[in-house]
């Protein structure tokens, strides 16, 4: 018997066994070459709705409630942009969105787009994106109304920080809808369902909010905002901190903030550069008791000892520590 006759007599024999094993080769194969490719897809999917949520965006500085002043965005060619949260409704008030992102742009915005192409926002205007515009049924030439809370460093349930409820609110024309190409897709934080989004001119925003000339947000491309250069470019007042003479006096100045607090990190810092210096602080409280009555809600000044003796001749038998309410 030759090797030829006896490969065809075991191919003969055990046909079933061979055809078996051929057909789970194949289905593995096929298997194998599906996840293959539907992990490919779903990569080529998520890449591209990255692109389209973050365009050309590579570095970005977000203060939150902080505001930074718009030129620390400028001088390094970053984008200034203002971040925010609101509601936006029709014009007859028939369909209404929350939690919309609501963003104050300018044309360096729109160049760090998927397309690079600046939307023209006419005066008066804002720009939305699709999902926002399916959502209202709305398209460009309608009117819309957008809500806001105005910033503040105050919380709204704290005493004496006045309305609980300061809104601004802007009625407005779409001048255009945008899709993924031209940022209608953006948004910094990563998610599925995407967000609604409706963009006005940063001018426009910073007066409505009372924020002249500042931002809360920076974005830039690959060739702008390093540490570095915002480290150089950065002033008191992207602090928050102001610098003022002391009146009545010939050689003090006060290192103020326009926050309720001075951060800690920041203020021993400065407190460690400037060995002469005491910090400040004032505070509202529940009030002043004494025999001869009470004061509600007054402002506190605390100031070191040494200071108090010193500035005020006080005697240390007057600097005992204040009882508590």
């Amino acid at each position: 018997m030759t090797a030829g006759k006896l490969i065809i007599g075991s191919l003969k024999h055990y046909w079933k066994g061979h055809v078996g094993l051929l057909f789970g080769a194949f289905l593995a194969s096929a298997i194998l070459s599906g996840s293959l490719v539907v992990g490919d897809s779903v990569r080529a999917s998520l890449r591209k709705a990255a692109d389209q949520r973050l365009g050309k965006v590579q570095t970005g500085l977000l203060g939150g409630d902080r505001w930074f002043t718009e030129a620390l965005a400028t001088s390094q060619g970053a984008a200034p942009v203002i971040l925010m949260q609101g509601s936006v409704s029709a014009a007859n008030g028939g369909v209404r969105a929350n939690a919309v992102q609501v963003l104050g742009v300018n044309d360096a915005f729109w160049k760090l787009s998927p397309s690079g192409k600046t939307v023209a926002i006419e005066p008066n205007g804002l720009v939305v994106n699709e999902a926002l515009g399916r959502k209202l049924g709305v398209k460009a030439g309608d009117t819309v109304l957008v809500r806001m809370e105005l910033p503040s460093v105050i919380s709204r349930d704290a005493p004496l920080s006045g309305s609980t409820n300061q809104e601004v609110t802007m009625r407005r024309k779409i001048s255009a809808v945008v899709g993924g190409e031209d940022f209608g897709s953006f948004q910094l934080a990563a998610s599925q369902t995407g967000s609604d989004t409706v963009y006005v001119p940063l001018a426009d925003m910073q007066a409505e909010l009372e924020k002249t000339g500042r931002i809360n947000a920076i974005l830039a491309g690959s060739s702008g905002l390093t540490p570095e250069a915002t480290e150089k470019a950065k002033s008191l007042e992207d602090f928050s901190l102001k610098l003022t003479k002391v009146q009545g006096s010939s050689s003090e100045w006060e290192l103020g903030t326009d926050r309720v607090f001075m951060d800690e990190v920041l203020s021993k810092k400065l407190l460690e550069k400037q060995p002469l210096s005491y910090g400040v602080i004032t505070y509202l409280i529940n009030g002043f008791s004494s025999a001869n009555g009470r004061t509600p809600y007054s402002m506190v000044t605390g100031l070191p000892k040494t200071v108090l003796e010193s500035k005020f001749k006080l005697r240390r038998t007057w600097l005992a520590p204040l009882r508590p309410f």
